[in-house]
């Protein structure tokens, strides 16, 4: 089935580290994976979930961990909307969606960044609803 992908570290708080691993045995799934300081690692995305982007047709930059918040916000493939969740290891919460469902993957979002003095997400957004725009 192949080896796993790892890409997109990046460090959380208190010693952790996240990374996107690709799995050819989930069907190329990307899984959000969490390692703490004492080296033990765990699944921090939902088993339904993909994170991926299909911005500039490639993806790349698929989530982006909250630190100041213990959130990561991260592009689901499927539907190519935007879900933030908590990073607790504890937590079981569901992620939240913080874009409209469309019809289609009509906007496509990646390359996010928290502006935390004006309580704002930054990112790339790629808007594919009207023929020939963005390519779409």
């Amino acid at each position: 089935a192949g080896a796993a992908g790892l890409g997109g570290a990046t460090a959380g708080a208190d010693g952790e580290t996240y990374w996107l691993e690709a799995r050819p045995w989930e069907g190329g799934r990307n899984v959000l994976v969490a390692r703490a300081a004492d080296g033990s690692t765990r699944e921090v995305t939902p088993a339904d979930v993909n994170v991926r982007t299909r911005v500039h047709e490639y993806g790349g930059g698929a989530f982006a961990v909250l630190r100041e918040r213990g959130e990561v916000v991260f592009c689901d493939f499927s539907s190519q909307r935007l879900f933030v969740q908590s990073l607790a290891a504890a937590s079981d919460s569901a992620p939240r969606p913080l874009t409209p469902a469309l019809e289609g993957p009509s906007l496509r979002f990646a390359d996010f960044c928290l502006d935390a003095a004006r309580n704002r997400l930054l990112c790339v957004m790629e808007d594919h609803r009207l023929p020939g725009a963005a390519g779409g």
